[in-house]
């Protein structure tokens, strides 16, 4: 996803300076809004799915001197569905990933590994039957950059960078202005 923003008459005043006070200012600009938006993409999955922050992974690569280009990024790996409150029921697991929704999966059940790991997990399946003890395989939910995708998460971001842009980058310059100006 891109977001690119076009701001009038703030062009003609950033022109006006030295390209390393405009290449700063902007550096520091689209960081800090990169931030908040990171925040609001994290508050808005949260929001909709009943997942720990700690255990949504979004990472965040701030701008640098030369590019005026920040990413958020979600990991491709998916979420274990222990971590979506899930609860053990006589009849399989019951897991509530989306807020509201609550899904049993029968046969299912919670278990932690001799690693400490703790995840939903399912018997194999050879022809019709399910085998005794092993293989187990993992159910797993979503991950952090399928939920960063959504439309949802994406207006979200869009209506933060709109909204908090322009002033964002007013302070930038008038730091800057000020620091410089002795």
């Amino acid at each position: 996803m891109l977001v690119s923003i076009k701001l009038n008459g703030v062009e003609k005043l950033l022109k006006k300076l030295d390209p390393k006070a405009q290449d700063k200012i902007a550096t520091r600009t689209v960081s800090k809004v990169a931030a908040q938006a990171k925040t609001a993409a994290d508050k808005e999955i949260r929001k909709d799915y009943r997942i720990k922050k700690k255990d949504l992974k979004l990472t965040l690569h701030k701008a640098v001197s030369g590019t005026a280009i920040a990413v958020i990024k979600g990991s491709r790996r998916s979420i274990s569905l222990a971590k979506f409150s899930a609860r053990q029921l006589k009849a399989g697991t019951r897991v509530e990933a989306k807020r509201g929704e609550k899904k049993v999966f029968s046969h299912a059940f919670i278990s932690t590994m001799s690693t400490g790991y703790k995840g939903v997990f399912i018997r194999a399946i050879r022809g019709n039957k399910r085998v005794s003890r092993l293989p187990v395989q993992e159910i797993y939910g979503p991950s952090p950059g399928q939920l960063l995708k959504r439309p949802e998460t994406i207006k979200a971001i869009n209506k933060l960078v709109n909204l908090k842009f322009k002033k964002i980058l007013h302070h930038e310059m008038k730091y800057y202005f000020e620091k410089h100006s002795r």
